[in-house]
C-alpha cells in the first residue's frame, strides 16, 4: 500500500506544518539528522499544536543508531522512518523488531545526477527492497550532502527502471517541474524541500501551494 503521494520534507517551523497541511500534503517529513540545515530537535516539534488533517509524519535520519531512531520514534511517534544516509541493509531486521509494527521504512537511494548508473541503481533498489522496507525514494546526492541538494535526476533513465515495491522521486523538483516528472517517470510519490523554500528549512507558503496542486492534478491524470 503506498504510504504517501505528496511529501513536503525539511519542515522547521511550526506555521509550515499547518500551511502544508492545509494545501493537502500527504506526508511531512521531519529531518533528525543534526548536520543538515534543516535539522529540527524533536522536543521542539513535540511542542508544536498538531494540525487538523489526514498526513503522515516520516522521520529522516543519517547514519542515526539504531537507539536514537527507536527512541525518537516513540518520542513523536512517527508513521514512518526514512533511513537517507549510508545505512547498511541489515538495519532493516533490527528496526522491524523495535519500532510498531504499522510503522513502515522508507531507504533513500542516491546517485550522482551526472553518473547515473541504471545496473548499479537497480542492483542497490533490489538490495534494499529484498532487506524488506515499504518504500524506495530515489534522490540525487552531492559529494558530503544528504538530501536537499536540489540537484535533480535524469528523469530519461529513471523512467527506464522497473521499481518491485512503491517508490518516491525526490531531487529538484519544484511547483514548476513536478507535473512533467511524474508524467515521465510514473512514480508513487514525489518528494520535496528544497523546490518549496525561501531558505533552508524556512518554506514558500505560496510554492507548497502550486506544488501540491500541481502534483496532483498529475497524478489523477496518470490514473
Amino acid at each position: 500500500m503506498d504510504l504517501f503521494k505528496t511529501k513536503i520534507c525539511g519542515i522547521t517551523q511550526e506555521q509550515d506544518l499547518s500551511a502544508a497541511v492545509k494545501f493537502g500534503a500527504d506526508a511531512i517529513g521531519l529531518n533528525f539528522y543534526k548536520k543538515s540545515k534543516r535539522y529540527l530537535d524533536p522536543t521542539i516539534f513535540k511542542s508544536w499544536s498538531r494540525p487538523e488533517g489526514d498526513f503522515k509524519l516520516v522521520g529522516v535520519f543519517v547514519n542515526a543508531e539504531e537507539k536514537e531512531i527507536v527512541e525518537i520514534a516513540k518520542q513523536i511517534p512517527l508513521d514512518a522512518i526514512q533511513l537517507h544516509g549510508d545505512e547498511d541493509a541489515s538495519i532493516v531486521d533490527g528496526l522491524r523488531y523495535a519500532i510498531p509494527d504499522d510503522t513502515q521504512l522508507i531507504r533513500a537511494v542516491r546517485t550522482q545526477s551526472d553518473e547515473f548508473s541504471i545496473p548499479a541503481m537497480k542492483a542497490e533498489i533490489n538490495r534494499w527492497s529484498n532487506a524488506g522496507v515499504d518504500m524506495l525514494l530515489l534522490d540525487a546526492a552531492e559529494p558530503g550532502t544528504y538530501g536537499g541538494t536540489g540537484k535533480r535526476l535524469d528523469w530519461n533513465r529513471v523512467s527506464q527502471i522497473t521499481f518491485p515495491i512503491p517508490w518516491v522521486l525526490a531531487g529538484g523538483l519544484t511547483a514548476n517541474n513536478v507535473a512533467e516528472a511524474i508524467k515521465q517517470t510514473k512514480p508513487d510519490g514525489v518528494d520535496v524541500a528544497s523546490g518549496v523554500e525561501k531558505s533552508p528549512g524556512i518554506k514558500s507558503e505560496s510554492d507548497v501551494e502550486s506544488f501540491l496542486n500541481n502534483a496532483r492534478k498529475a497524478f489523477a491524470a496518470e490514473a
